[in-house]
């Protein structure tokens, strides 16, 4: 039985390719699996060639509080042969791609406990939602031994806004390299907890809006950068070979 949060994304995704939601299924190679809405329409916009040629589909998980990127997970695994690319603003890859490279090791030796205990240390790692949902992609993953079918890209850039025009969202001569400083000093001595996150901060700080008419029209006025056009490219590679290990990680 199909869970009613699956054939609500489903119904979407046929309703905006105009393609019965089986075909979705079929068709897809790969599916970008992103955070939350402002990744999803960013990627949209920016990769649409590259999603087009790799027949993929991007789908938001929204943080994924609970248990619905599990369910969503399993249903996928199980009912297609897609591969399923990760992307996730402002990872910490170097401490991440360790322990995402030991559970996969575990798992392609059939390890499946020592798997999990490597997820398990996805905890450990800063990162909040993001790291959270990861791990429990992983588990769903191991149960439907389905683990090497997964790739985890972390895009260089905090947050995906910073992909964009910076004079869309407030008013500002400065960089979003220069606001990403003065976050830094803003951030040093506070406590995590303390912190607000980086759109917060400008929100309260530089006056800066994001609902998602910004986010549409900043994508209109934006070109991929380079770093965007490679993530394009491995997608295209990993549609094309269907192996995790044809994709170049930046």
């Amino acid at each position: 039985m199909i869970d009613s949060t699956i054939q609500g994304t489903l119904s979407k995704l046929s309703e905006q390719f105009g393609i019965a939601p089986g075909d979705v299924l079929q068709l897809t190679r790969v599916f970008v699996l992103v955070e939350g809405e402002h990744d999803e329409i960013v990627l949209n916009h920016l990769l649409a060639d590259d999603l087009g040629k790799a027949s993929a589909q991007t789908l938001a998980l929204r943080g994924a509080k609970g248990l619905r990127s599990v369910v969503e997970a399993k249903f996928l695994f199980s009912s297609t042969e897609a591969m399923f690319l990760v992307v996730l603003d402002g990872l910490l890859m170097d401490e991440v791609r360790p322990i995402w490279d030991e559970a996969r090791g575990h798992a392609n030796a059939g390890n499946i406990r020592e798997a999990r205990g490597a997820l398990a240390k996805l905890k450990g790692v800063p990162g909040g939602g993001e790291l959270k949902w990861l791990e429990e992609l992983g588990h769903a993953a191991l149960n439907t031994a389905k683990f090497a079918r997964i790739e985890v890209h972390g895009l260089k850039e905090r947050d995906i806004v910073m992909y964009l025009p910076e004079g869309c969202f407030m008013d500002t001569s400065k960089t979003w390299a220069q606001l990403d400083q003065e976050y830094e000093a803003y951030c040093r001595p506070l406590h995590l907890a303390e912190r607000r996150n980086f759109k917060e901060w400008l929100r309260d700080f530089r006056g800066a809006h994001f609902g998602r008419d910004d986010i549409v029209n900043a994508v209109h006025a934006a070109s991929p950068s380079t770093e965007i056009q490679q993530l394009g490219i491995n997608l295209q590679t990993l549609a094309r070979f269907g192996r995790a290990d044809a994709l170049e990680i930046l």
